[in-house]
C-alpha cells in the first residue's frame, strides 16, 4: 500500500511540475505573441510611409522627365539658333 501511496505522490508530483513548466511556457508565448503585436504595428506604420515615399518618388520621376523633355526641347532650340547663324527663329533677316 506504501508502494501504491508513494507510487500516486511521484505521479502527482510529476504532474504539478509539468502544470508549473506548461504555465512558465504560456507566460512566455504570451511574452511573445505581445511582443510581435508591437512589431507588427510597427511594421504596419513602415508599410504606410513606404507607400507615401513611392508615391514621392513617382511624382518626382515624372516631374525629371517633364524638366528632361523641356532640357530636351531647349537643346534643339539652341541647334537650331546656331544653325541659322545666331539668329532667333521667326526672325527676318535683312
Amino acid at each position: 500500500m506504501t508502494e501504491d501511496r508513494s507510487a500516486d505522490v511521484h505521479a502527482t508530483q510529476d504532474l504539478l511540475d509539468e502544470n508549473e513548466r506548461l504555465r512558465a511556457l504560456a507566460a512566455t508565448l504570451e511574452r511573445e505573441r505581445l511582443r510581435l503585436a508591437e512589431r507588427a504595428r510597427s511594421v504596419e506604420h513602415l508599410l504606410h510611409e513606404l507607400d507615401a515615399l513611392r508615391g514621392a518618388n513617382a511624382r518626382l520621376e515624372r516631374e525629371k522627365d517633364q524638366v528632361l523633355r523641356q532640357l530636351l526641347h531647349a537643346r534643339e532650340e539652341l541647334d537650331a539658333y546656331a544653325r541659322d547663324g545666331g539668329r532667333p527663329e521667326g526672325s527676318i533677316s535683312v
